[in-house]
């Protein structure tokens, strides 16, 4: 994960904890809302948001994205419970990470990529599955427990994170102080950056889609569509070379992908904001195939 500075006004916790459990949520905001009134060079306010359902938990992630349209810049930590498929709420209702996916990227796209995720609940690496490079990019990070935590490991965990994060805007210093404040020797805590994300994505779409076998597959499905468009017979070899090159062009899709993921049509710094290359995606994939 890049050292660079995370620009952040606002906290939003929502937390969804069952009646009669532990309200972590509650206990977090407590811990860390007086170490953002410490700080002095820039404000950060801290919000909590208790809510039950599913339709006031995706309520809360919409009134963030509208918050962020105002011109602020959210920091969103989920209190719930969770696991590979997505999160439990206090109503017993489940989300799944595709069910999260959309209203995670307004806010993402309201705050020009700016987006950082905490998630307590395990599993939140999961949401990566759900995540295709023709998409916009739903975070600009998103942290989580690699294993199951004790309450007293999550709680020196994210004080940590946060007095680093409200002092120095430091994501990745932040995320340091998170481990090192339950483990010395291991990793607890995961980072997925969306430039990590993209190059992860994109790397299985060229994998997966881009073998000599599913080319040949593509190629067949959009010739019998142009042959059940009305696309005349001699003009099928041209269409037919037409499609080869562009499928085979890969550092162009990559130029196209890239730009809509990371919201470049909306601010074009972010090209050069992450500024990793194509060929940086590419090393150690053979994926050389000329026309037959």
């Amino acid at each position: 994960m890049s050292d660079k500075i995370l620009y952040l006004d606002t906290v939003h916790i929502i937390e969804s904890i069952p009646a009669g459990e532990f309200h972590t949520g509650r206990k977090l905001y407590d811990d860390i809302e007086p170490l953002a009134l410490a700080v002095r060079t820039h404000e950060i306010r801290v919000k909590l948001e208790q809510v039950q359902t599913r339709q006031e938990f995706l309520a809360r992630l919409a009134a963030i994205a509208e918050h962020a349209r105002a011109g602020h810049s959210p920091v969103l930590h989920i209190e719930t419970h969770g696991n590979q498929d997505g999160i439990e709420l206090a109503s017993r209702e489940f989300l799944t990470w595709q069910d999260l996916k959309a209203s995670l990227t307004a806010i993402n796209e309201a705050s020009n990529l700016n987006l950082l995720v905490i998630l307590a609940a395990c599993d939140g690496a999961n949401l990566l599955h759900v995540i295709q490079p023709t998409e916009r990019a739903p975070v600009r990070a998103i942290m989580g427990p690699k294993r199951t935590i004790k309450f007293g490991e999550i709680e020196r965990a994210t004080r940590a994170f946060y007095q680093t994060l409200f002092e120095t805007r430091s994501a990745r210093g932040a995320w340091t102080a998170m481990n090192d404040a339950v483990s010395s020797t291991e990793e607890t805590f995961s980072v997925f950056p969306a430039d990590s994300i993209f190059i992860y994505v994109f790397r299985q779409y060229l994998r997966t889609l881009c073998t000599p076998e599913e080319l040949d597959k593509r190629e067949a499905r959009k010739v019998a569509e142009a042959v059940a468009n009305g696309l005349t017979a001699e003009r099928i070899d041209h269409f037919r070379q037409f499609f080869r090159s562009y499928v085979q062009d890969h550092p162009s899709y990559f130029a196209k992908l890239k730009r809509h993921f990371f919201f470049c049509d909306r601010y074009p710094e972010n090209w050069e904001r992450f500024d990793f290359t194509f060929d940086q995606c590419v090393v150690g994939l053979d994926i050389t195939r000329g026309p037959n």
